[in-house]
């Protein structure tokens, strides 16, 4: 994903359902205070200060993504919501909260919608981030047959006219082996991570029900990759 805090999309997640025997809020955006809360935890980030913080985390996150969550899983698939704490066991980084918070959609055939809100607004994605070998060899022998590649690069051109674009984050640095290095499709032969992406910037809209329309509208031209990915 395209963000400086970006968060892993397959690790550390809970489950995205309340255990509340109230009647579950309907999602009308993020908490007004989401911003302000990411950018003091970026000066605070310890265990201490979230703790100390965490009722801010819970109405301005969590439970937002929460409700969220219950509204789009009929359409998107199985949400998982990530957790709050770092694994840093190994990490030279010891931040111990994730500056960012972040739900994955599971359309239950390899692929997905990603959300992730933080001080940098919302970051938007679909498809696939670590796709196994088979995949990753099949998605390159599409790119490299004639029809193929233009199915891909028609996908692509529809995506962009939403501002949906082609993640460059995980590439090999030329070719895979066994591919000419002037590859006519060199950009795509070099993918590791079959994402595409798309950011907004933070604004009062994150706290209303514009929010879910950006998302949605976002998700849906998203969709024929995916479709596309899985049926490699």
């Amino acid at each position: 994903m395209n963000s400086r805090r970006t968060g892993s999309a397959r690790s550390g997640s809970s489950r995205s359902t309340s255990s509340s025997a109230d009647a579950p809020a309907p999602f009308t955006g993020f908490g007004a205070g989401l911003v302000a809360f990411y950018e003091a935890l970026e000066h605070n980030n310890s265990r201490a200060w979230f703790a100390e913080n965490k009722g801010r985390y819970e109405s301005e996150v969590l439970r937002p993504l929460q409700a969220l969550a219950r509204a789009v899983e009929p359409t998107y698939g199985a949400a998982k919501i990530f957790r709050p704490y770092r694994d840093v066991r190994f990490s030279s980084d010891k931040r111990p909260i994730k500056e960012q918070a972040a739900m994955w959609l599971d359309r239950g055939d390899g692929t997905g919608y990603y959300v992730q809100v933080s001080a940098d607004g919302l970051l938007l994605g679909g498809g696939m981030h670590q796709p196994p070998k088979p995949t990753l060899a099949a998605f390159r022998a599409r790119v490299d047959s004639e029809a193929g590649v233009k199915q891909i690069r028609r996908i692509l051109s529809a995506a962009q006219r939403h501002s949906v674009l082609l993640s460059e984050d995980f590439r090999l640095a030329t070719v895979p082996r066994g591919y000419p290095r002037d590859h006519p499709s060199a950009d795509l032969l070099g993918l590791t991570s079959l994402i595409l992406v798309r950011h907004f910037p933070p604004g009062a809209w994150m706290s209303t029900k514009a929010a879910t329309a950006k998302i949605t509208d976002t998700w849906n031209a998203m969709t024929a990759w995916n479709t596309l990915i899985a049926s490699l």
